[in-house]
């Protein structure tokens, strides 16, 4: 399982193309738009716990 998560995203690749811009989110999008998939899934979990941390309360 941790070898298929880790093909999906490959630290050793080039950057892509031209070079990163200077701004910041422009920065952030060059990287993620190369591999979308992953980090909305890792998006979608966070907010995901983040609902179920914040109904605890009302369980209780």
């Amino acid at each position: 399982m941790f070898n298929f998560l880790e093909s999906l995203i490959r630290g050793t690749r080039t950057p892509g193309p031209g070079t990163p811009p200077p701004d910041l989110l422009a920065f952030y999008w060059h990287f993620i738009g190369q591999t979308p998939g992953p980090y909305l899934v890792m998006l979608l979990t966070s907010i995901s716990v983040a609902l179920v941390d914040m109904c605890i309360p009302i369980f209780r």
